[in-house]
């Protein structure tokens, strides 16, 4: 019997760390309107089904550090309510749907030139972001704001615009060849595209853990693909024909650490020794009935 409490306690705190911060293997959409008090950040689960939605939010750029249960979002550089291209880091367990998000702090390093954004969980001290304006892809120091730049393997007049990190390099998109390419974490591209998606405008991605495939931003619609270049399907951005240039895939969240993992062993053991002297204390004062 106490095995399976203890069990039953382990279950449900491995549940509630998987489910903080809102839905798993959902997408977080962003878009393109320029305009705040007009769009709206999204999250939706794989067909399309809108789960949350944040209003007052054009958020062009979207990543998540599972790690901290954080997500970075930044405005289009024009929106100066929500600062010129400053990205922004919010709490997924505070987000409230229906309600605009409320920044817990900024990159730092000033206006950060704007497009889709990814995060390594290895290398906890950067953000990678796709730089439209210098035809780069830039990492991003998240304690002093410096940037380390590489350029864009569609040489002159490229346009960074999609990031997403499979776990081991980047998937990069080039809006003006319209091709998505790879990068490692030190900046070296696939020679080539490895597949230019007929979209009409390659923008925001994602790599999605469930099953290894890259979901694709474009105008007014969201693509699946297999890293071949495969559709798989898509489904209509519920932010009508918006450009998706903001997409992530919200996975798992990470296992808890090995020490809080021990210390809530013990806590459900001592919690089930507290009940067994209770229960024996409240029986021996029961009186006895001839």
């Amino acid at each position: 019997m106490k095995c399976i409490l203890v069990a039953a306690g382990l279950v449900a705190l491995l549940n509630h760390t998987a489910l903080a911060g809102s839905f798993t293997n959902s997408l977080w959409i962003g878009n393109d309107d320029f305009a705040e008090g007009h769009s709206t950040l999204y999250n939706v689960d794989r067909t399309g089904a809108v789960l949350q939605s944040f209003p007052d939010s054009p958020m062009t750029g979207v990543a998540i550090d599972p790690t901290t249960s954080s997500i970075y979002l930044s405005a289009p550089s024009n929106v100066g309510g929500n600062g010129s291209g400053i990205i922004h880091r919010y709490d997924l367990n505070s987000l409230t749907d229906g309600v605009k998000p409320t920044s817990n702090g900024t990159v730092p390093g000033g206006d950060h030139p704007y497009e889709d954004m990814a995060f390594n969980p290895a290398d906890p001290n950067h953000l990678w972001r796709a730089n439209y304006f210098f035809s780069t892809f830039d990492k991003i120091d998240l304690t002093t704001g410096a940037v380390t730049s590489f350029a864009s393997p569609a040489g002159v007049g490229a346009q960074p615009m999609g990031m997403a990190w499979d776990g081991t390099q980047f998937w990069v998109s080039d809006f003006a060849n319209g091709g998505i390419y790879t990068m490692t974490s030190a900046g070296v591209f696939s020679a080539t595209p490895v597949f230019t998606p007929a979209v009409g405008g390659t923008g925001g991605l994602a790599w999605d853990t469930t099953d290894s495939t890259l979901w694709v931003g474009a105008f007014g619609n969201v693509y699946h693909f297999t890293t071949g270049g495969t559709e798989l399907g898509h489904f209509a951005s519920p932010n009508g024909g918006a450009f998706v240039d903001g997409l992530e895939f919200q996975g798992q969240a990470a296992a808890p650490e090995p020490g809080t993992l021990a210390l809530s062993m013990i806590v459900a053991l001592l919690g089930f020794g507290f009940r067994r002297r209770l229960q024996a204390a409240v029986h021996t004062d029961q009186p006895r009935t001839n």
